[in-house]
C-alpha cells in the first residue's frame, strides 16, 4: 500500500465516522467532515553528493463543522488516531501550526451562518 492509502485508512477509523473527502468537498457536504489534501513530497535532506536522502509524505487536513465544538472534537479525534501511528514503519507526526477554529467567510449556509474550520498538517518520513 502507499503512504496515502495508509493515511486514509487511519482516518477511516475516527470514532465519529465523520465523512472523509479526498481532495474536494461535494457541493452540499454533511458536517462535520475532514478534507484531506495530499501535499507533493519534497526532498527534506540531501547527502553530501547532493542526491536525495529522504522524502517526506505530507497531508493537510481541513476539519469543518457547524460550530466550534464539533470542529474541536473531530480535530482531537484526528490527533488521537494519527499522532504516533506508523505508516510503512515510519512515525506519523503533526506539524504544529497554532491555528484555532475560524469561520469560513467564503461559504454561507442556507441559514446565513458560516461553517467553521481548522487545519492540521501531518508528515511521515519515507
Amino acid at each position: 500500500m502507499s503512504n496515502h492509502t495508509d493515511f486514509l485508512a487511519l482516518l477511516a477509523t475516527l470514532p465519529s465516522s465523520a465523512p472523509i473527502h479526498k481532495g474536494t468537498v461535494p457541493a452540499n457536504p454533511t458536517f462535520p467532515y475532514v478534507l484531506v489534501t495530499q501535499v507533493v513530497p519534497y526532498a527534506s535532506e540531501r547527502s553530501l553528493n547532493r542526491t536525495v536522502h529522504a522524502r517526506t509524505s505530507r497531508w493537510l487536513l481541513t476539519i469543518a463543522g457547524l460550530n466550534d465544538t464539533s470542529v474541536s472534537i473531530i480535530a482531537q479525534q484526528c490527533l488521537d488516531v494519527l499522532e504516533g501511528a506508523r505508516i510503512n514503519g515510519q512515525r506519523l507526526e503533526e506539524i504544529p501550526n497554532r491555528l484555532g477554529v475560524e469561520p469560513d467567510l467564503d461559504v454561507t449556509l442556507t441559514n446565513g451562518a458560516h461553517p467553521l474550520f481548522t487545519k492540521q498538517e501531518w508528515h511521515v518520513m519515507s
